[in-house]
């Protein structure tokens, strides 16, 4: 089905790059991609529990900075295990 959508110039611009990489001429097979990307995500039950108290206590400042750095670090190393799914999807997909 043919719609119309509304996206920025630069967007359509990435877009339409990310599409003649994979040799393609428009770049409906990435958005249909990004929406079934987006959907499936939608119907995952969410990963955080947002009224739960913090289970983790720190008394020193040392502490603290350590529990910080482990957090990032977690949550740097899943935002790469996205980005390297989403790659190899929209690679694979060729």
């Amino acid at each position: 089905m043919r719609t119309r959508i509304e996206i920025a110039d630069e967007q359509r611009q990435k877009l339409l790059q990310m599409a003649a990489e994979r040799g393609e001429r428009t770049c409906s097979r990435l958005v249909q991609e990004a929406v079934t990307l987006y959907l499936d995500q939608k119907d995952r039950p969410p990963m955080v529990v947002l009224d739960a108290q913090p289970v983790l206590r720190a008394d020193t400042r040392s502490e603290r900075a350590r529990l910080v750095l482990t957090w990032v670090w977690e949550e740097v190393m899943g935002f790469v295990s996205t980005a390297r799914t989403v790659r190899s999807r929209l690679l694979g997909a060729n």
